[in-house]
């Protein structure tokens, strides 16, 4: 993991060359563009690859962090549209299950009327 507190305490050599293949002199504006959840820590993966990326990309930091935000939202969004299906299946389910439950509850309640039982289960 590399945290916000280590990247504002690393060193001048590793700042240089942090610079050099950002462009960004804060090494801090650097974990922030690549934070865009907002975490204290990045994983070393996506610290790595961040910076391969703005080291590489000729679109500005700004254009890189909203990218990479839109790439989120769109995999939370997704993950949202499979979750209410699961939840919109749960849900036919458990009324399937009560019809169920109140067709029995009336055979019942019938059942014990035919015996001369009094009850009521409607």
């Amino acid at each position: 993991q590399v945290s916000r507190e280590e990247i504002t305490a690393i060193g001048s050599t590793d700042r240089d060359l942090l610079h050099h293949a950002t462009s960004i002199s804060d090494p801090l504006e650097v974990f922030n563009a690549l934070n865009v959840d907002g975490c204290e820590s990045l994983s070393i993966d996506d610290f790595c690859d961040g910076i391969w990326k703005l080291a590489t990309s000729k679109a500005s930091i700004e254009v890189q962090r909203m990218e990479k935000q839109v790439t989120t939202m769109f995999q939370r969004l997704k993950k949202m549209e499979t979750n209410y299906r699961d939840m919109s299946t749960s849900m036919r389910n458990m009324e399937r299950n009560q019809e169920n439950m109140q067709k029995m509850l009336a055979n019942i309640d019938l059942a014990m009327k035919r015996f001369g039982r009094a009850g009521s289960f409607s």
